[in-house]
């Protein structure tokens, strides 16, 4: 069964244990590509809103990771995650792990889900597309109710703000 879930500017299908996101974006595919790969781009917009990436170590290759801590604005609560990154093609597609953390960068095996993220041109814009596999079904729809497309919704919309930043560019 395909399912869809409205979230401000960002589609959505979840079938099975995959869930499929896309959001088109006034950018290159070089500037989202470098978001997504630049410590210091990732620390700007990660995140959903209220959150900061308040530690970070990237080692950007195949089988390298970014280990991050996001803390909330209050400095209330931390939460930790790390990508183990699988392949890199500058520009095109990125594909990693994506697991919750501890404070150490230990991860829970058979816990994350693999994300692959494209970056389609088009008309002058770039459509970010983001497929993520669940370990099961079960674990998808645990992150439906916990709110990640809207969590995703936020997060690409700092994305958004950061690309407009970048390289003195208005796009």
């Amino acid at each position: 069964m395909l399912k869809r879930k409205p979230a401000p500017s960002v589609a959505s299908k979840a079938k099975g244990s995959t869930l499929l996101l896309e959001r088109a974006f006034d950018a290159s595919p070089s500037q989202l590509f470098r978001a997504y790969t630049e410590e210091d781009l990732l620390r700007q917009w990660w995140g959903p809103k209220g959150w900061t990436v308040a530690e970070s170590r990237l080692d950007l290759q195949p089988g390298g990771s970014w280990h991050y801590g996001l803390a909330s604005e209050d400095g209330s609560r931390k939460t930790w995650g790390k990508f183990v990154y699988r392949e890199l093609q500058s520009d095109r597609h990125l594909v990693y792990e994506d697991y919750a953390a501890d404070e150490a960068g230990n991860v829970s095996e058979g816990q994350g889900l693999l994300v692959t993220l494209e970056f389609r041109e088009g008309n002058g814009r770039t459509m970010l597309v983001s497929r993520a596999e669940f370990a099961s079904s079960q674990a998808l729809k645990r992150s439906l109710k916990l709110g990640v497309v809207e969590g995703m919704s936020q997060t690409w919309e700092r994305l958004a703000a950061c690309v407009r930043r970048m390289d003195g560019s208005n796009s």
